[in-house]
């Protein structure tokens, strides 16, 4: 049997006050991203692989090209294809609670704007 615990942390973007709670899972229901939020994937996961290379010279060029052509490979000839990752990057996603949405803040007394607590 597989179980683990969700923690969830929401900050209220009105008094700045951090909410967190825990909630025991035995399953998850994991959405399937469609190929607008791989591309949003895909690019921060290419931030993150281009923060650890060097800036200076030709490491920085070499690296730029290959991803240049690999992108350029990937979006006109194959399909992207889901992987778990993808689910698990899309379950896990940063969101924001606003609108119609939005949390009720214990802190104020009130319905604010607010947001997963990076």
């Amino acid at each position: 049997m597989f179980e683990g615990t969700l923690v969830s942390k929401v900050k209220c973007f009105n008094c700045k006050k951090a909410s967190v709670t825990q909630e025991i899972f035995q399953d998850l229901a994991l959405p399937i991203p469609g190929r607008k939020e791989m591309s949003k994937f895909a690019e921060k996961g290419e931030q993150q692989k281009e923060q650890g290379v060097r800036t200076n010279g030709i490491g920085k060029k070499v690296y730029n090209a290959i991803s240049f052509v690999i992108d350029l490979t990937k979006d006109s000839l194959v399909d992207p294809h889901t992987s778990l990752d993808d689910c698990l990057n899309a379950y896990f996603d940063s969101y924001e609670l606003k609108g119609d949405n939005r949390y009720f803040c214990s802190n104020c007394n009130s319905f604010q704007t607010s947001g997963e607590e990076e």
